[in-house]
């Protein structure tokens, strides 16, 4: 039976390949991940902090963007992206910015929002221009939305963009060959930083269930075995023989435990009822008691 992607997988994949992408480059940023507003469960994607707004970020499609706060909404291969889609995003980025704040405390000059899709959303465009928001595409695959008083957004179009661009976004699309996860996984492997290399994990777990082909082809690649051992160490066995057979199925198994452990870390942390902590980590309510204990959280029932 063909692996399916939940919606808590492939947003944890988004949250690490968004944090990957700056830490690669030494760019210091805040992430905050499925974002709850308020006390009912209204949550944003993901939200980077840019606490060095003045510090513009350069050469860097997604980064150059950036405000204070930026708020990102992500979309799967197979999710659609529709005009009320933009007009949601845009209520939340506007809930953030009033709830639990003195006034006007966020100025909503300070924020951006971030639309990432693989595919161009073609009936969202031409309802925006329907609505008379200008659009502007200021290159490949980047959607500038004039949205005048209120947040401005960016679509980005990760099937348009250039190779340089999409760079290990293109690892959460349908679109991504043997050297793009090579590349991304070297990239991870010379950073020799475990922060770095825990999310690119997370990467790797949801493009191998989005292309089943490419683990049967990372299988037959020495160099990628290579790769797969440098990163994880040692996890893998480093007889060449039994490496070349186990690699990538071990690889993914304990990308699967640690994904699913930092899922219920982080909303354990976040004040999530043990229920919805069960739902999304896929963890029994023992081992999230025993994460709870170790971290010195309660468990809300």
């Amino acid at each position: 039976m063909k692996e399916e992607i939940t919606r808590a997988d492939f947003h944890h994949a988004c949250y690490a390949v968004i944090k990957f992408h700056f830490a690669v480059k030494g760019i210091k940023l805040e992430y905050k991940q499925e974002h709850e507003l308020g006390e009912k469960p209204v949550r944003v994607d993901f939200i980077v902090i840019n606490k060095s707004p003045d510090e513009k970020i350069i050469n860097d499609t997604i980064g150059e963007f950036f405000k204070v706060v930026n708020i990102f909404e992500f979309k799967s291969p197979d999710d659609g992206l529709s005009i009320d889609d933009f007009f949601k995003v845009q209520a939340y980025g506007l809930l953030y910015k009033c709830i639990d704040r003195k006034v006007d405390e966020l100025p909503i000059t300070d924020m951006t929002i971030t639309l990432l899709r693989d595919s161009y959303p073609r009936e969202m465009i031409k309802a925006l221009k329907k609505y008379n928001f200008a659009v502007t595409n200021p290159r490949s695959g980047v959607y500038n939305v004039d949205t005048g008083n209120f947040i401005p957004v960016r679509i980005m179009v990760m099937s348009q963009m250039s190779e340089e661009d999409r760079a290990e976004l293109k690892l959460i699309s349908r679109n991504f060959t043997l050297d793009d996860v090579k590349n991304f996984m070297r990239k991870a492997a010379d950073s020799h930083d475990p922060n770095i290399i825990e999310n690119a994990e997370a990467v790797l777990r949801v493009c191998s269930v989005i292309n089943e082909e490419i683990m049967k082809k990372i299988k037959e690649d020495p160099e990628m075995n290579d790769v797969i051992i440098e990163i994880f160490g040692d996890l893998f066995e480093k007889d060449k023989e039994k490496a070349v057979n186990s690699a990538v199925n071990s690889a993914v198994n304990s990308a699967v435990a640690d994904v699913n452990e930092r899922v219920a870390t982080d909303m354990l942390k976040d004040n999530y009822p043990l229920a919805t902590v069960e739902k999304f980590s896929k963890l029994s309510e023992a081992a999230i008691r025993a994460i709870a204990a170790k971290i010195g959280v309660p468990v809300i029932v």
